[in-house]
């Protein structure tokens, strides 16, 4: 399945879900989040991904905000 990778030029805020509980976190400067092509974001805005093998939701505002600040750090992988 088609991924998209972001390459994040500021921190970022995500949280890593964990079951019923999701634990919020800051994704440093540099931060790569890779997302599903067919990802879509949930009731709040947000869009689950991987960062470092590891399951993150971010909002899909950051996505877009990045694709519009470097659109060269999004790929197909």
């Amino acid at each position: 399945m088609p991924v998209r990778t972001f390459h994040f030029n500021n921190p970022i805020s995500a949280a890593r879900p964990d079951g019923v509980a999701s634990t919020v976190t800051q994704l440093s400067r540099g931060s790569e989040v890779m997302v599903e092509e067919t990802g879509t974001p949930d009731s709040k805005g947000m869009t689950l991904g991987t960062h470092r093998g590891k399951r993150v939701l971010v909002f899909e505002q950051d996505l877009d905000e990045q694709r519009r600040i470097s659109p060269l750090s999004e790929t197909d992988r």
